[in-house]
């Protein structure tokens, strides 16, 4: 699906969420995009840049966040996107590292699915793994993003983590549309994703 379908395109409140980890750190490497370019802040795209650091794409409105620790291993990655106050946050490890204001409001097109790990128009494959990827509809706090740090932190940590080739997109976890900072059950999953060695995986509904 895409951004619109999914209730996170346009100038909409968001929150996307992720572990990731690569087997190398280079410039233009797709964690995830939505959107286009045909026009500015018409993309919303996170990818790897060089000296391990994060660009968030929007077209023609980037910027660069550095990253505090080695980010070739596991580590969990968070953006929420405030529309009123046109603020996106960086979280790094439960921790927030960034806080950009973006000048004018963003305009998240809908005219390509959601793509995790994948090339898009313009760059390449992620070159690592990425784990319960979710995407809310609705800007969730810091307190929230902690602990769904700290809570996964403990599994992906532990033996029951995924190594290089164990997993695939049948042996994923339970991703949940947040609503309004509501409670949601399992039965209300719409989708999830393990990300392998560079495949490209569309988000369907």
């Amino acid at each position: 699906g895409d951004a619109v379908t999914l209730g996170v395109g346009g100038n909409n409140n968001r929150t996307i969420l992720f572990w990731a980890s690569a087997s190398s750190w280079s410039t233009n490497d797709v964690i995830f995009t939505m959107g286009d370019n045909t026009g500015t802040r018409h993309d919303f795209t996170v990818l790897s840049w060089t000296t391990h650091q994060l660009k968030i794409n929007t077209w023609n409105d980037d910027y660069y966040v550095q990253l505090p620790t080695t980010p070739e291993q596991w580590n969990h990655y968070a953006f929420t996107y405030n529309s009123s106050s046109g603020d996106l946050n960086t979280f790094y490890n439960g921790s927030i590292i960034d806080t950009h204001t973006f000048g004018s409001v963003l305009d998240t097109k809908g005219t390509e699915d959601i793509r995790i790990g994948g090339e898009n128009y313009e760059w390449g494959k992620w070159p690592g793994r990425i784990q319960e990827f979710a995407i809310f509809t609705g800007t969730l706090g810091p307190g929230y993003i902690k602990s769904i740090y700290e809570m996964q932190d403990s599994f992906n940590t532990s033996s029951f983590a995924p190594t290089e080739g164990s997993a695939s997109v049948a042996d994923v976890f339970a991703t949940v549309v947040h609503e309004g900072g509501s409670a949601v059950a399992l039965d209300n999953v719409f989708a999830t994703v393990v990300h392998e060695g560079g495949s490209a995986v569309a988000l369907d509904n």
